[in-house]
């Protein structure tokens, strides 16, 4: 098992003490380059945008390291994380999906391809996915805890439009939570191994992303069967 890994329940991620936490973090002046990208849809921080619609932006993320990664920042203020995400954000989820794998191709053409994915816990709480050459690394292609691919999430959100807002999401310690004295997130216990779900990806059984899911079956799915179907083909 990696080290530090919890469950974040809703719960503990909705809990006053979080949400004050986050917005704390949100607040801090390390944090403004995101918000400043979204206003003037140009260039912050490490990030220059490469193309852009009116829900997100494709952004050229520069960093020390000698491989070539892009963030796709979303515009909409209310999300922060997976959890915000809904069946109705499947179609933008589509469109960056598509449209994501397009600009890559066109300046990448050697690559095999790209993974969009996101991050949960991430470090900035602004909705936001990553997108790198598809190598095969194991810490992505895999599902690291932290990583939830954008085909898995529009899958789940089309099975249950909650389903990330209801869901016990595996994640790694969260460093700017466990510095206060209030832990929104516990410890997994062995016991709860058998609640994970397991699949097979190319060939070898891997953990997806939500481990021990248990969403309120009552909860309507928001998109059919048939339209589900069809939306895991495309992407």
């Amino acid at each position: 098992m990696e080290k530090d890994l919890l469950i974040c329940s809703p719960h503990d991620y909705y809990s006053t003490a979080n949400q004050e936490s986050i917005a704390r973090l949100c607040a801090r002046d390390n944090q403004q380059w995101i918000y400043s990208l979204i206003a003037t849809g140009s260039v912050a921080h490490n990030e220059i945008v490469i193309f852009k619609t009116t829900q997100w932006l494709l952004c050229l993320n520069k960093h020390p390291s000698e491989d070539t990664r892009y963030l796709v920042v979303f515009r909409d203020h209310g999300l922060k994380t997976i959890r915000d995400l809904r069946a109705s954000n499947a179609p933008m989820l589509l469109d960056v999906a598509r449209s994501v794998r397009a600009q890559v191709r066109a300046r990448h053409p050697a690559w095999p391809g790209c993974i969009v994915y996101f991050h949960y816990y991430q470090s900035v709480y602004q909705l936001h996915a990553h997108v790198c050459e598809d190598r095969g690394q194991p810490q992505v292609r895999a599902g690291s805890c932290r990583c939830h691919h954008v085909r898995h999430v529009v899958r789940n959100l089309l099975a249950v439009s909650l389903w990330y807002a209801k869901a016990l999401i595996l994640t790694n310690k969260p460093k700017h939570v466990f510095r206060s004295r209030a832990s929104v997130v516990r410890p997994l216990r062995p016991s709860e191994l058998l609640g994970f779900r397991w699949e097979k990806f190319e060939g070898a059984k891997q953990k997806v992303e939500c481990a021990a899911e248990r969403v309120d079956k009552s909860c309507d799915n928001s998109v059919g069967v048939e339209k589900a179907g069809s939306c895991r083909a495309a992407i």
